[in-house]
């Protein structure tokens, strides 16, 4: 009976024990890294099974996706940025959620609409987002997360696609709607293909800092 009553103890800590841990600054950490890496890298629908949306945002979702289960994204449709680097610089735990600060070296935002509709506007500046995570389920979730920060490379690959289907339609038979998307295209790429030597000496100390970290991604991860 004592080895029973013993064993039961151990369980419960034990139990007690994986459950703090569940909820640490290092498993929030790493959930966020693997969040924003999947978003810098083009991954269009990993927030749809990451992510814990309030009553409003479940009820825009539902209007501008139906029937599609979740908000995945088309980038070309869509406000985004495009980011150069981004870092973890700080995580508050509080009870069952999380602050976590993230700073982008940003390149590039849309304005009101997508970039296939308008173009894209470059901002070349560090910007700090602050994310939202919440423990449910045995697991971290991202709280009505703000507009996706993806890679110059992962829009690149993502635009030449489109653009080598549309390409010969568009020239002999497009309309003049589907000639501005199609050129919009173009014109992001050619934007986003610049030299990056102006982005060297601002991104450079983010870089090192997130090397040193662990936490961040840089234009250079990107390119591998």
């Amino acid at each position: 009976m004592k080895r029973i009553f013993s064993l039961t103890i151990y369980i419960v800590i034990c139990y007690s024990t994986w459950g703090i841990a569940s909820t640490s600054i290092d498993e929030a950490r790493k959930f966020m890294n693997e969040f924003l890496e999947a978003e810098f890298i083009g991954n269009q629908s990993f927030r749809v099974d990451n992510v814990m949306n309030s009553p409003e945002r479940n009820k825009l979702i539902k209007e501008m996706y139906s029937p599609m289960i979740g908000e995945i994204f088309i980038w070309e449709s869509e406000k985004l940025c495009v980011v150069d680097h981004y870092e973890i610089t700080n995580i508050r735990i509080i009870d069952s959620k999380a602050e976590v600060d993230v700073t982008f070296q940003e390149f590039a935002c849309t304005g009101k609409k997508g970039y296939g509709d308008s173009l894209l506007i470059k901002t070349n500046k560090r910007s700090l987002v602050k994310y939202i995570l919440e423990y449910k389920k045995d697991r971290w979730w991202v709280y009505d997360p703000p507009i996706p920060r993806v890679s110059r490379k992962a829009l690149i690959d993502y635009n030449n696609n489109i653009i080598r289907r549309m390409k010969e339609f568009v020239i002999e038979k497009g309309t003049e709607v589907q000639k501005k998307y199609y050129y919009n295209l173009i014109y992001a790429n050619n934007m986003l293909e610049e030299k990056e030597e102006n982005i060297e000496g601002s991104g450079r100390n983010m870089r090192q800092d997130g090397e040193r970290q662990g936490g961040g991604r840089s234009v250079e991860a990107a390119k591998d």
